[in-house]
Protein backbone atom coordinates (compact mmCIF):
# COMPACT_ATOMS: atom_id res chain seq x y z
CA UNK A 1 0.00 0.00 0.00
CA UNK A 2 1.41 3.33 -0.86
CA UNK A 3 2.13 6.18 1.54
CA UNK A 4 -1.09 8.42 0.73
CA UNK A 5 -3.30 5.32 1.01
CA UNK A 6 -1.98 4.60 3.90
CA UNK A 7 -2.62 7.97 5.66
CA UNK A 8 -6.26 7.96 4.47
CA UNK A 9 -6.87 4.79 5.98
CA UNK A 10 -5.10 6.68 9.11
CA UNK A 11 -7.28 9.30 8.73
CA UNK A 12 -10.40 7.68 8.53
CA UNK A 13 -9.68 5.28 11.76
CA UNK A 14 -7.81 8.42 14.01
CA UNK A 15 -11.53 10.56 12.83
CA UNK A 16 -13.69 7.88 13.86
CA UNK A 17 -12.42 7.42 17.01
CA UNK A 18 -12.04 11.23 17.83
CA UNK A 19 -15.86 11.76 16.99
CA UNK A 20 -16.70 9.18 19.65
CA UNK A 21 -14.46 10.90 21.95
CA UNK A 22 -16.67 14.37 21.19
CA UNK A 23 -19.79 12.31 21.55
CA UNK A 24 -19.00 11.67 25.03
CA UNK A 25 -18.57 15.46 26.08
CA UNK A 26 -15.00 15.86 25.64
CA UNK A 27 -13.98 19.42 24.35
CA UNK A 28 -12.00 20.33 21.48
CA UNK A 29 -9.59 21.81 24.08
CA UNK A 30 -9.35 18.75 25.49
CA UNK A 31 -7.87 16.67 22.48
CA UNK A 32 -4.63 17.24 21.40
CA UNK A 33 -2.23 15.50 19.11
CA UNK A 34 0.64 14.68 20.55
CA UNK A 35 3.05 12.49 18.48
CA UNK A 36 2.50 11.65 14.27
CA UNK A 37 5.26 9.12 12.62
CA UNK A 38 5.78 7.52 9.66
CA UNK A 39 7.96 5.15 9.40
CA UNK A 40 9.32 2.70 6.69
CA UNK A 41 8.96 -1.14 6.73
CA UNK A 42 12.35 -3.47 6.11
CA UNK A 43 12.63 -6.88 4.75
CA UNK A 44 16.33 -8.71 4.95
CA UNK A 45 16.69 -11.92 3.05
CA UNK A 46 17.56 -14.81 5.42
CA UNK A 47 21.26 -15.70 3.53
CA UNK A 48 24.49 -16.13 4.73
CA UNK A 49 27.50 -14.79 2.97
CA UNK A 50 28.66 -18.01 0.36
CA UNK A 51 32.57 -18.08 -0.19
CA UNK A 52 33.99 -19.82 -3.60
CA UNK A 53 37.21 -21.21 -3.08
CA UNK A 54 39.98 -21.61 -5.73
CA UNK A 55 42.07 -24.99 -6.48
CA UNK A 56 45.25 -25.38 -7.33
CA UNK A 57 46.91 -25.23 -10.88
CA UNK A 58 49.37 -27.23 -12.53
CA UNK A 59 51.90 -26.12 -15.02
CA UNK A 60 52.75 -27.26 -18.62
CA UNK A 61 56.34 -28.08 -17.46
CA UNK A 62 55.02 -31.00 -15.36
CA UNK A 63 56.25 -29.22 -11.89
CA UNK A 64 53.94 -29.07 -9.38
CA UNK A 65 53.09 -24.95 -8.14
CA UNK A 66 49.85 -23.35 -6.35
CA UNK A 67 48.33 -19.69 -7.09
CA UNK A 68 47.03 -18.08 -4.77
CA UNK A 69 43.59 -15.96 -4.87
CA UNK A 70 41.24 -14.04 -2.61
CA UNK A 71 38.11 -16.03 -2.31
CA UNK A 72 35.15 -15.13 -4.12
CA UNK A 73 32.33 -13.89 -1.95
CA UNK A 74 28.44 -13.61 -3.12
CA UNK A 75 26.82 -10.78 -0.55
CA UNK A 76 23.01 -10.81 0.61
CA UNK A 77 21.30 -8.24 -0.94
CA UNK A 78 20.75 -5.17 1.01
CA UNK A 79 17.16 -4.52 2.74
CA UNK A 80 14.34 -3.37 1.05
CA UNK A 81 11.50 -1.59 2.05
CA UNK A 82 8.51 -3.65 2.05
CA UNK A 83 5.51 -1.20 3.68
CA UNK A 84 5.63 1.77 5.98
CA UNK A 85 3.85 2.02 9.58
CA UNK A 86 2.46 5.21 10.13
CA UNK A 87 1.69 5.70 13.90
CA UNK A 88 -0.80 9.16 15.48
CA UNK A 89 -1.43 9.78 19.22
CA UNK A 90 -3.88 11.65 20.47
CA UNK A 91 -4.00 13.10 24.52
CA UNK A 92 -7.15 13.13 25.64
CA UNK A 93 -8.01 14.66 29.10
CA UNK A 94 -11.47 13.12 31.08
CA UNK A 95 -12.78 15.24 33.63
CA UNK A 96 -15.68 12.88 34.33
CA UNK A 97 -14.26 10.22 36.14
CA UNK A 98 -17.45 8.01 35.59
CA UNK A 99 -16.70 7.91 31.46
CA UNK A 100 -12.93 6.63 31.90
CA UNK A 101 -13.74 3.38 31.27
CA UNK A 102 -16.10 3.52 28.56
CA UNK A 103 -13.91 5.88 26.76
CA UNK A 104 -11.32 3.61 26.64
CA UNK A 105 -13.13 0.70 25.35
CA UNK A 106 -15.16 2.49 23.35
CA UNK A 107 -12.70 4.11 21.33
CA UNK A 108 -10.56 0.99 20.57
CA UNK A 109 -14.03 -0.27 18.73
CA UNK A 110 -14.06 2.93 16.95
CA UNK A 111 -10.83 2.92 15.32
CA UNK A 112 -7.75 2.73 17.72
CA UNK A 113 -5.80 0.22 17.81
CA UNK A 114 -3.37 1.51 21.62
CA UNK A 115 -5.03 2.75 24.54
CA UNK A 116 -2.67 3.75 27.42
CA UNK A 117 -0.62 5.81 29.37
CA UNK A 118 -3.10 7.09 32.22
CA UNK A 119 -1.48 10.02 34.33
CA UNK A 120 -3.82 12.08 37.18
CA UNK A 121 -3.13 15.45 37.20
CA UNK A 122 -4.72 18.49 38.66
CA UNK A 123 -5.99 21.33 36.12
CA UNK A 124 -4.24 24.21 38.58
CA UNK A 125 -2.50 23.49 41.16
CA UNK A 126 -1.66 26.78 42.57
CA UNK A 127 -5.67 26.80 43.88
CA UNK A 128 -5.02 23.42 45.81
CA UNK A 129 -2.01 24.38 47.27
CA UNK A 130 -3.73 27.79 48.04
CA UNK A 131 -6.35 26.48 49.77
CA UNK A 132 -3.78 24.05 51.97
CA UNK A 133 -1.80 27.21 53.34
CA UNK A 134 -5.42 29.12 53.70
CA UNK A 135 -6.26 25.56 55.65
CA UNK A 136 -2.82 25.31 57.92
CA UNK A 137 -3.13 29.05 58.53
CA UNK A 138 -6.66 28.93 59.97
CA UNK A 139 -5.39 26.00 62.30
CA UNK A 140 -1.97 27.07 63.54
CA UNK A 141 -3.82 30.26 64.91
CA UNK A 142 -6.35 28.22 66.78
CA UNK A 143 -3.70 26.20 68.00
CA UNK A 144 -1.53 29.32 69.23
CA UNK A 145 -4.61 30.65 71.40
CA UNK A 146 -4.76 26.90 72.94
CA UNK A 147 -1.49 26.91 73.78
CA UNK A 148 -1.48 30.90 74.93
CA UNK A 149 -4.49 30.02 77.07
CA UNK A 150 -2.55 27.02 78.57
CA UNK A 151 0.70 28.56 78.99
CA UNK A 152 -1.29 31.61 80.84
CA UNK A 153 -0.05 33.93 78.49
CA UNK A 154 -1.41 35.90 75.61
CA UNK A 155 -0.38 35.82 71.91
CA UNK A 156 -0.13 39.74 70.49
CA UNK A 157 0.90 40.77 67.03
CA UNK A 158 1.45 38.36 64.14
CA UNK A 159 4.93 38.81 63.17
CA UNK A 160 6.19 36.09 60.41
CA UNK A 161 4.48 33.47 58.54
CA UNK A 162 6.88 30.95 56.65
CA UNK A 163 4.83 28.81 54.42
CA UNK A 164 6.51 25.46 52.58
CA UNK A 165 5.45 22.54 50.59
CA UNK A 166 4.51 20.54 47.46
CA UNK A 167 1.72 19.87 45.73
CA UNK A 168 1.09 16.88 44.48
CA UNK A 169 -1.22 16.74 41.31
CA UNK A 170 -4.57 14.34 41.44
CA UNK A 171 -8.23 14.45 39.92
CA UNK A 172 -7.84 14.77 36.50
CA UNK A 173 -7.70 12.05 33.48
CA UNK A 174 -4.97 12.16 30.80
CA UNK A 175 -5.27 8.87 28.11
CA UNK A 176 -3.51 8.93 25.24
CA UNK A 177 -5.09 7.60 22.34
CA UNK A 178 -2.99 5.98 19.22
CA UNK A 179 -4.66 4.54 15.95
CA UNK A 180 -2.75 3.23 12.62
CA UNK A 181 -2.99 2.28 9.50
CA UNK A 182 -4.99 -0.83 10.38
CA UNK A 183 -7.22 -0.40 13.42
CA UNK A 184 -8.48 -3.02 15.16
CA UNK A 185 -12.47 -3.77 14.89
CA UNK A 186 -12.38 -6.03 17.51
CA UNK A 187 -14.55 -4.77 21.26
CA UNK A 188 -13.52 -4.84 24.62
CA UNK A 189 -14.80 -4.76 28.18
CA UNK A 190 -14.79 -1.26 29.44
CA UNK A 191 -11.84 -1.69 32.06
CA UNK A 192 -12.43 -0.62 36.22
CA UNK A 193 -10.48 2.71 36.65
CA UNK A 194 -9.69 3.46 40.52
CA UNK A 195 -7.96 6.98 40.29
CA UNK A 196 -7.71 6.63 44.49
CA UNK A 197 -6.58 10.16 46.41
CA UNK A 198 -3.69 11.74 46.92
CA UNK A 199 -3.10 14.79 49.74
CA UNK A 200 -1.53 18.32 48.79
CA UNK A 201 1.17 18.53 51.44
CA UNK A 202 2.51 22.16 52.93
CA UNK A 203 3.69 23.36 55.93
CA UNK A 204 2.90 26.78 57.99
CA UNK A 205 4.98 28.70 61.08
CA UNK A 206 3.60 31.31 62.43
CA UNK A 207 5.39 33.75 64.84
CA UNK A 208 3.41 35.91 67.41
CA UNK A 209 4.56 37.92 70.33
CA UNK A 210 4.15 36.90 73.65
CA UNK A 211 2.23 39.10 76.02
Amino acid sequence: MDITSLQSQNTIAINKAMAFVKSEGIANKDIQTQYYDVSPRYQTDNCNNITVPQANNESSSGSIGTAISMPAIQSCPPASIVGYTITQTIDVKIRDFTKIGSIMSGVVANGANQVGQLSFTLDDPSTTQNQAEADAITKDKAEAQIIATAGDFKIGKLLNIEIGGTPYPVYSQNAEIGAMAAPSTATSPAPTIQPGSEEVDTSVTLQYEIR
